[in-house]
Protein backbone atom coordinates (compact mmCIF):
# COMPACT_ATOMS: atom_id res chain seq x y z
CA UNK A 1 0.00 0.00 0.00
CA UNK A 2 0.94 3.22 -0.35
CA UNK A 3 -0.58 4.84 2.64
CA UNK A 4 -1.31 9.15 1.93
CA UNK A 5 -1.74 9.34 5.39
CA UNK A 6 1.88 8.45 6.31
CA UNK A 7 3.46 10.19 9.28
CA UNK A 8 6.91 11.44 8.92
CA UNK A 9 8.49 8.44 9.92
CA UNK A 10 11.62 7.52 8.44
CA UNK A 11 10.68 3.56 9.58
CA UNK A 12 6.67 4.03 8.92
CA UNK A 13 5.11 4.71 6.04
CA UNK A 14 7.61 7.34 4.47
CA UNK A 15 10.71 7.42 2.50
CA UNK A 16 13.04 10.06 2.89
CA UNK A 17 14.91 10.59 -0.66
CA UNK A 18 17.75 12.82 1.17
CA UNK A 19 19.21 16.04 -0.60
CA UNK A 20 21.04 18.48 0.38
CA UNK A 21 19.50 21.81 -0.52
CA UNK A 22 21.57 24.20 -2.76
CA UNK A 23 20.87 27.81 -1.60
CA UNK A 24 21.46 30.38 -4.71
CA UNK A 25 21.41 33.03 -1.87
CA UNK A 26 22.78 32.60 2.06
CA UNK A 27 19.69 30.90 4.08
CA UNK A 28 16.91 30.90 0.98
CA UNK A 29 15.26 31.45 -2.06
CA UNK A 30 12.34 32.70 -3.50
CA UNK A 31 9.76 30.65 -5.79
CA UNK A 32 7.46 32.27 -7.60
CA UNK A 33 4.15 30.05 -8.18
CA UNK A 34 1.35 31.31 -9.70
CA UNK A 35 1.23 34.77 -7.81
CA UNK A 36 2.34 32.77 -4.63
CA UNK A 37 5.75 33.20 -3.47
CA UNK A 38 7.35 30.26 -1.42
CA UNK A 39 10.68 30.67 0.74
CA UNK A 40 12.83 27.30 0.39
CA UNK A 41 15.60 26.73 2.92
CA UNK A 42 13.41 29.00 5.57
CA UNK A 43 12.88 28.03 9.31
CA UNK A 44 9.68 29.19 9.37
CA UNK A 45 6.68 27.65 8.74
CA UNK A 46 4.91 28.56 5.36
CA UNK A 47 1.61 30.15 4.66
CA UNK A 48 -0.85 27.55 3.49
CA UNK A 49 -4.18 27.18 2.80
CA UNK A 50 -7.01 26.50 5.27
CA UNK A 51 -7.95 23.12 6.22
CA UNK A 52 -5.62 21.07 5.28
CA UNK A 53 -4.68 17.87 7.14
CA UNK A 54 -1.96 17.93 9.44
CA UNK A 55 0.19 15.72 7.98
CA UNK A 56 0.07 17.12 4.66
CA UNK A 57 1.16 20.50 6.77
CA UNK A 58 3.67 18.77 8.12
CA UNK A 59 4.86 17.59 4.51
CA UNK A 60 4.80 20.72 2.78
CA UNK A 61 6.63 22.20 5.70
CA UNK A 62 9.43 19.59 5.39
CA UNK A 63 9.80 20.21 1.68
CA UNK A 64 9.97 23.90 2.06
CA UNK A 65 12.69 23.98 4.81
CA UNK A 66 15.29 21.06 3.87
CA UNK A 67 14.08 21.03 0.35
CA UNK A 68 13.29 17.10 0.76
CA UNK A 69 10.41 15.39 -0.39
CA UNK A 70 8.27 12.47 1.02
CA UNK A 71 8.04 9.43 -1.21
CA UNK A 72 6.15 6.09 0.14
CA UNK A 73 8.57 3.68 1.73
CA UNK A 74 6.80 0.92 -0.49
CA UNK A 75 7.85 2.82 -4.00
CA UNK A 76 11.35 2.92 -2.29
CA UNK A 77 12.28 -1.11 -3.55
CA UNK A 78 10.64 -0.02 -7.02
CA UNK A 79 13.03 2.46 -7.44
CA UNK A 80 15.65 0.78 -6.47
CA UNK A 81 15.30 -1.96 -8.74
CA UNK A 82 14.67 0.41 -11.56
CA UNK A 83 17.43 2.52 -10.91
CA UNK A 84 20.10 0.73 -12.59
CA UNK A 85 18.42 0.55 -16.49
CA UNK A 86 17.08 4.07 -15.22
CA UNK A 87 20.14 5.47 -14.48
CA UNK A 88 22.03 3.52 -17.73
CA UNK A 89 18.93 4.76 -20.32
CA UNK A 90 19.57 8.23 -19.13
CA UNK A 91 23.74 7.97 -19.65
CA UNK A 92 22.94 6.50 -23.37
CA UNK A 93 19.75 8.04 -24.59
CA UNK A 94 19.26 7.38 -27.95
CA UNK A 95 19.10 3.76 -26.97
CA UNK A 96 15.64 1.56 -27.27
CA UNK A 97 14.04 2.29 -23.68
CA UNK A 98 10.90 2.37 -21.59
CA UNK A 99 9.50 6.03 -20.99
CA UNK A 100 6.38 5.38 -18.73
CA UNK A 101 5.13 3.87 -16.34
CA UNK A 102 8.57 3.12 -15.12
CA UNK A 103 9.28 3.23 -11.04
CA UNK A 104 5.82 5.08 -10.22
CA UNK A 105 2.01 4.81 -8.87
CA UNK A 106 -0.43 5.53 -11.63
CA UNK A 107 -3.93 6.68 -11.56
CA UNK A 108 -5.44 5.14 -14.44
CA UNK A 109 -6.53 0.99 -14.50
CA UNK A 110 -5.81 1.56 -18.13
CA UNK A 111 -2.58 3.21 -18.37
CA UNK A 112 -0.67 4.74 -20.88
CA UNK A 113 2.59 2.58 -22.19
CA UNK A 114 5.21 4.47 -24.24
CA UNK A 115 8.68 3.71 -26.05
CA UNK A 116 11.44 5.34 -27.42
CA UNK A 117 11.26 3.89 -31.28
CA UNK A 118 14.00 1.96 -32.49
CA UNK A 119 15.06 2.61 -36.91
CA UNK A 120 15.96 -1.28 -36.97
CA UNK A 121 12.48 -2.95 -36.09
CA UNK A 122 9.44 -4.37 -37.87
CA UNK A 123 7.38 -4.84 -34.60
CA UNK A 124 6.95 -4.62 -30.84
CA UNK A 125 6.32 -6.95 -28.15
CA UNK A 126 5.27 -6.23 -24.90
CA UNK A 127 4.90 -8.50 -21.81
CA UNK A 128 2.61 -7.01 -18.59
CA UNK A 129 2.95 -9.48 -15.39
CA UNK A 130 1.73 -8.80 -12.01
CA UNK A 131 4.73 -8.85 -10.23
CA UNK A 132 3.57 -11.04 -7.11
CA UNK A 133 2.76 -14.35 -8.68
CA UNK A 134 3.72 -14.14 -12.35
CA UNK A 135 0.40 -13.51 -14.02
CA UNK A 136 0.47 -12.60 -17.18
CA UNK A 137 -1.23 -9.15 -17.82
CA UNK A 138 -0.84 -8.18 -21.23
CA UNK A 139 1.05 -9.95 -23.99
CA UNK A 140 0.92 -7.78 -27.29
CA UNK A 141 2.23 -7.23 -30.60
CA UNK A 142 2.40 -3.78 -32.49
CA UNK A 143 3.74 -2.76 -35.94
CA UNK A 144 6.93 -0.41 -35.60
CA UNK A 145 5.32 2.73 -36.25
CA UNK A 146 3.56 2.08 -32.75
CA UNK A 147 5.41 4.20 -29.76
CA UNK A 148 2.52 3.89 -27.11
CA UNK A 149 -0.36 1.91 -25.90
CA UNK A 150 -3.17 1.70 -23.68
CA UNK A 151 -4.64 -1.24 -22.58
CA UNK A 152 -8.19 -2.19 -23.37
CA UNK A 153 -9.08 -4.06 -20.37
CA UNK A 154 -8.44 -2.63 -16.93
CA UNK A 155 -5.58 -3.66 -14.72
CA UNK A 156 -6.05 -4.67 -11.50
CA UNK A 157 -5.79 -1.69 -8.71
CA UNK A 158 -3.38 -1.97 -5.26
CA UNK A 159 -1.26 -4.29 -7.55
CA UNK A 160 2.57 -4.16 -8.72
CA UNK A 161 3.53 -4.75 -12.83
CA UNK A 162 6.30 -5.52 -14.61
CA UNK A 163 6.67 -4.43 -18.17
CA UNK A 164 9.12 -5.10 -20.69
CA UNK A 165 9.57 -4.59 -24.37
CA UNK A 166 11.30 -6.79 -27.54
CA UNK A 167 11.65 -4.52 -30.93
CA UNK A 168 11.89 -7.74 -33.74
CA UNK A 169 12.95 -7.88 -36.70
CA UNK A 170 11.12 -10.64 -38.09
CA UNK A 171 12.08 -13.36 -35.01
CA UNK A 172 15.12 -11.49 -34.37
CA UNK A 173 15.64 -9.20 -31.22
CA UNK A 174 17.22 -6.72 -32.25
CA UNK A 175 16.62 -4.28 -28.92
CA UNK A 176 15.51 -5.20 -25.53
CA UNK A 177 14.18 -2.67 -22.85
CA UNK A 178 15.13 -3.09 -20.06
CA UNK A 179 18.26 -4.25 -22.10
CA UNK A 180 18.58 -7.12 -19.48
CA UNK A 181 16.74 -10.37 -20.99
CA UNK A 182 14.96 -11.30 -17.81
CA UNK A 183 14.84 -7.17 -16.67
CA UNK A 184 11.06 -5.52 -15.96
CA UNK A 185 10.52 -2.37 -14.93
CA UNK A 186 8.15 -1.55 -12.49
CA UNK A 187 5.00 0.70 -11.59
CA UNK A 188 1.59 0.26 -9.39
CA UNK A 189 -1.88 0.87 -9.63
CA UNK A 190 -3.18 3.26 -6.94
CA UNK A 191 -6.08 1.14 -5.16
CA UNK A 192 -9.56 2.70 -4.85
CA UNK A 193 -9.51 4.35 -1.49
CA UNK A 194 -5.79 6.07 -2.12
CA UNK A 195 -7.31 7.51 -5.61
CA UNK A 196 -10.24 9.02 -3.75
CA UNK A 197 -7.92 10.31 -0.64
CA UNK A 198 -5.45 11.70 -3.55
CA UNK A 199 -7.99 13.70 -5.22
CA UNK A 200 -9.37 15.24 -2.27
CA UNK A 201 -5.76 16.39 -1.18
CA UNK A 202 -4.93 17.85 -4.63
CA UNK A 203 -7.94 19.94 -4.49
CA UNK A 204 -7.17 21.06 -1.09
CA UNK A 205 -4.12 22.69 -2.45
CA UNK A 206 -5.67 24.55 -5.42
CA UNK A 207 -3.74 25.29 -8.48
CA UNK A 208 0.11 25.51 -6.68
CA UNK A 209 2.59 23.28 -8.82
CA UNK A 210 4.67 23.22 -5.79
CA UNK A 211 1.92 21.92 -3.48
CA UNK A 212 -0.05 19.62 -6.35
CA UNK A 213 3.75 17.98 -6.30
CA UNK A 214 4.35 17.72 -2.88
CA UNK A 215 0.70 15.76 -2.94
CA UNK A 216 1.57 13.42 -5.87
CA UNK A 217 5.20 12.43 -4.63
CA UNK A 218 3.16 11.25 -1.52
CA UNK A 219 0.78 9.84 -2.86
CA UNK A 220 3.57 7.70 -5.53
CA UNK A 221 2.78 9.32 -8.85
CA UNK A 222 6.10 10.63 -9.31
CA UNK A 223 5.04 10.95 -12.96
CA UNK A 224 2.15 13.20 -12.17
CA UNK A 225 4.75 15.12 -9.41
CA UNK A 226 7.19 15.97 -12.19
CA UNK A 227 4.78 17.55 -14.45
CA UNK A 228 4.59 19.47 -11.55
CA UNK A 229 7.74 20.53 -10.78
CA UNK A 230 8.34 21.01 -14.89
CA UNK A 231 5.55 23.49 -14.34
CA UNK A 232 7.39 25.42 -11.04
CA UNK A 233 10.79 25.14 -12.95
CA UNK A 234 9.47 27.06 -15.86
CA UNK A 235 8.05 29.86 -13.58
CA UNK A 236 11.30 29.93 -12.05
CA UNK A 237 13.89 28.98 -15.11
CA UNK A 238 16.84 30.87 -12.80
CA UNK A 239 16.36 29.14 -9.37
CA UNK A 240 18.26 26.07 -8.65
CA UNK A 241 16.06 25.07 -5.61
CA UNK A 242 13.11 24.32 -8.28
CA UNK A 243 15.13 21.98 -9.80
CA UNK A 244 15.89 19.64 -6.66
CA UNK A 245 12.00 18.32 -6.24
CA UNK A 246 12.27 17.33 -10.01
CA UNK A 247 15.22 15.60 -9.31
CA UNK A 248 14.45 13.77 -6.95
CA UNK A 249 10.86 12.30 -8.50
CA UNK A 250 12.89 12.16 -12.12
CA UNK A 251 15.49 10.51 -11.37
CA UNK A 252 14.07 7.03 -11.59
CA UNK A 253 11.21 7.91 -13.54
CA UNK A 254 9.92 8.37 -17.32
CA UNK A 255 12.50 10.95 -19.40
Amino acid sequence: MFPLAAGLSLGVGAFWWALTLRHESAGSVTLQDHGREWVIGAEAEPTLPEGLPQHLRAAITQAARTGRLIIPADLAAIRATSETFATRRSARPNTFRLRSPVATAVLEAKPRFRWTPVKEATEYRLSVIEKDNGKPGSEMTFPATTTKWSPEDSLKSDVTYEWRMQAMRGESIVARAPEEPEAFAWFRILSEAERVAWERERAAVGDSNFLRGIVAARAGLLEDAAEEFRALGRQNPRAESARIFLEQVESAGAR
